[in-house]
């Protein structure tokens, strides 16, 4: 078995402090022994030999020293899968904190202004709302079998703003608003305080300094919308009260109500 580079580099060798093993530069840069390496002026380490590369033969690692090697993969597999394992437990956590789950919602105060029928849904109602920018958005909800548009037309509500928006029976949604359903069936929406101004921020109770994320995917908001629910009259995320700048939001159903 011969082995030859095509581009004919020069060869340096060396040996390994370590374990001595000769090390041939560059075929190997550092020794496969020990895995010695010196960052620093690493090619100064090595001396400049004459080499026979028409009959060159690769150098076999000694067979004694596989049985460490295989330790040492054993200890990277290992770890590995330590790293795997801690991860997915910080991962299955991320549903039980209210700061952590907040961390990457955009949740406001928002004005309806207009209602109109969704010109196919029977069940839906296509939502003006201002949310505090310059212009409004427009979203679809499935609140009209239990609520009139003069119940709804310049109503404060809670919205959240940076879920992908969804095409809902033909037409974009831009946002949704959140609602909270009984056992009877009964849907209550969220009520800000009155004095909220609207575009304000809504955050659980303590945390106000939420950073919201550019973008919230399906499956990690099913994470944090399974721990809203009702309790008191309030509306709460993981057992804190959901608030804004000037107090609680409510939410009139029965303890224990989802909120979605």
């Amino acid at each position: 078995m011969t082995f030859v580079l095509p581009n004919k580099t020069e060869i340096k060798k060396t040996i390994c402090s370590t374990c001595s093993y000769e090390i041939v530069y560059p075929l190997e840069k550092r020794c496969p022994i020990c895995s010695f390496q010196d960052k620093e002026n690493l090619e100064d380490q090595f001396e400049l030999k004459e080499f026979d590369w028409e009959n060159f033969v690769p150098k076999k690692r000694p067979q004694q020293n596989q049985q460490k090697q295989n330790q040492n993969n054993q200890k990277r597999r290992n770890k590995k899968q330590n790293q795997n394992q801690n991860k997915k437990k910080k991962q299955s956590t991320i549903a039980r904190t209210p700061d952590v789950l907040f961390k990457t919602c955009d949740v406001r105060v928002s004005q309806i202004v207009e209602v109109k029928n969704h010109p196919t849904g029977d069940e839906l109602y296509l939502l003006d709302i201002n949310y505090g920018a310059e212009s409004t958005l427009q979203i679809v909800a499935k609140v009209k079998k239990h609520f009139t548009p003069k119940e709804l037309i310049n109503r404060k509500v809670v919205t959240v703003h940076n879920l992908r928006p969804a095409k809902i029976r033909g037409i974009i949604s831009k946002a949704m608003m959140f609602a909270g359903n009984d056992k009877e069936g009964k849907v209550g929406l969220l009520i800000p305080p009155e004095s909220s101004e609207v575009g304000s921020k809504v955050y659980p109770k303590g945390m106000s300094d939420v950073r919201p994320s550019q973008n919230v995917n399906k499956k990690q908001w099913k994470k944090i919308v399974n721990v809203f629910k009702v309790r008191n009259g309030i509306a709460e995320v993981n057992s804190v009260p959901l608030v804004t700048n000037e107090g609680e939001i409510k939410c009139e159903l029965e303890d224990g109500s989802p909120i979605h």
